[in-house]
């Protein structure tokens, strides 16, 4: 697929620099894979959830202050980033990551001063709203009255998600040894945003409430990714890499691969989750 789309590409680049985008890439494989089969085992009646739904679900409402805390520590973290920072890589060891990556993601914020402002208010608006919805329906209280709010999240949703698309378009999408191929993390998660987001509010359109849960779940899992790539870049910063690691790029690649992590928690709802009980 790479080598269509990019057709100057050489096997080494491909092996270096597409571990950012590997692990969403197979989860959504295995989604899409889910989706498929729920095709053919067509729900006859809504079934009772499963034992670790119900628990899981008081576990999320008994720590719900919890997450909210957590959504205002990402929402100020990506502020410190793109608004007090030109950019995420301004916040970590410059000899971690290559110099060229670097310059080219703070060449996009400082070009263009509106960007990280509202970048920061459309993201954090979304996870906020994103987490008011999905407590809302896990206490049975959504109905299409909330239609406002559900239109809300859409549209703070697919602002960031165009926005992250932008971001990533102008560091340059195509895979790169030399930096990494940086722009790829922001233009993956921009892109997995807006197809969930839709995804969401087609759900809804349609009364798939089941649906709509699993997509909000996915959107959560991708919001914060800015946020574990920092963190990830300063863990792999106190190991020490060795310099011919950093040289390649790992130094960025795992915290990059490790910013999509969550998606293996949004995997896990979708086999126990309320859609997939329906259709077996």
């Amino acid at each position: 697929m790479l080598g269509i789309m990019f057709p100057t590409i050489d096997q080494e680049t491909i092996n270096q620099v597409t571990l950012a985008i590997m692990l969403p890439l197979v989860l959504m494989m295995g989604y899409g894979l889910l989706l498929i089969n729920r095709q053919f085992t067509r729900p006859n009646s809504k079934r009772p959830a499963a034992a670790i739904a119900d628990h899981i679900r008081l576990r999320v409402f008994a720590t719900m202050p919890i997450w909210y805390g957590l959504a205002i520590l990402i929402a100020s973290i990506n502020a410190l980033a793109w608004i007090f920072h030109d950019g995420t890589l301004q916040l970590v060891p410059t000899t971690l990551i290559p110099e060229l990556l670097i310059d080219q993601e703070t060449m996009v914020f400082q070009r263009h001063s509106w960007l990280g402002l509202l970048l920061t208010l459309s993201s954090s608006t979304a996870l906020w709203l994103a987490l008011v919805l999905l407590k809302k329906m896990f206490d049975n209280r959504m109905d299409r009255h909330k239609a406002f709010l559900i239109r809300s999240q859409f549209i703070a949703t697919n602002i960031t998600a165009g926005l992250l698309v932008f971001v990533g378009y102008s560091i340059g999408i195509e895979p790169q040894l030399e930096n990494a191929s940086g722009g790829t993390t922001y233009t993956v998660a921009g892109l997995l945003l807006a197809l969930f987001s839709i995804y969401s509010y087609a759900a809804f359109q349609k009364g798939y409430f089941a649906i709509m849960k699993e997509a909000l779940v996915f959107q959560l899992a991708i919001l914060p990714f800015n946020a574990l790539l920092l963190s990830g870049l300063w863990i792999v910063y106190t190991l020490s890499l060795p310099a011919d690691y950093i040289e390649l790029g790992q130094g960025y690649l795992l915290p990059a691969g490790s910013s999509f992590a969550l998606l293996f928690l949004a995997m896990i709802y979708v086999i126990y989750g309320q859609a997939t009980r329906e259709h077996n």
